[in-house]
């Protein structure tokens, strides 16, 4: 066996070299606080219910930016007044149980007063040696846009099938799971 072949040889320590330095050159270049900038959803850390991190995502869905982290926007400074209560409850309950994550639905406002359908899952973590909450929010307003659309959709198909004079059916996997008055 030659020298070049033997474990511990000078390629086999270029290779752990490049390994330590491509892990230094990552943890410079990706700081923990903007892998969350990564994310196309808006995500948002939390502390003592105050914002400290958004996203890009988060900015561009509620028009939030960091200048009004720093004048102390609170989490509940998005949800409107009618909802505050319900979501506080659930909020504190949350911290109380620990359960974690725990995911709701609350419509947020944004900064121009806009009402955003959300759903928000919630994650405890460690924030600057102190307990905080991670958020992770999907806007539910085109999901809501196409459920509205599919239940009219199958209104109009119900209305058409019942009172026609032909027979419908759909049937799945060889099994009928519809049919109308003038099909039975």
């Amino acid at each position: 066996m030659d020298n070049a072949s033997k474990p511990g040889n000078q390629s086999d320590k270029i290779k752990v070299d490049k390994r330590i330095n491509q892990k230094q050159f990552i943890e410079r270049k990706f700081p923990r606080d903007s892998l969350l900038n990564f994310s196309p959803d808006p995500v948002a850390i939390i502390k003592d219910e105050y914002y400290q991190i958004i996203n890009p995502a988060f900015t561009k869905l509620f028009g939030y930016t960091q200048q009004d982290l720093n004048n102390k926007l609170s989490f509940f400074d998005l949800v409107q007044d009618c909802d505050q209560e319900k979501v506080r409850a659930r909020y504190e309950s949350y911290l109380k149980d620990g359960k974690s994550p725990c995911t709701f639905r609350v419509a947020f406002l944004s900064k121009n007063n806009g009402l955003i359908p959300c759903e928000i899952s919630m994650a405890r973590l460690v924030y600057n040696k102190r307990p905080a909450d991670i958020v992770v929010v999907r806007n539910l307003t085109e999901r809501l846009k196409n459920e509205d659309e599919l239940r009219k959709n199958e209104e109009i198909f119900r209305l058409i099938s019942e009172n026609s004079r032909w027979g419908i059916s759909i049937v799945k996997n060889g099994s009928v799971e519809y049919a109308n008055k003038a099909m039975a």
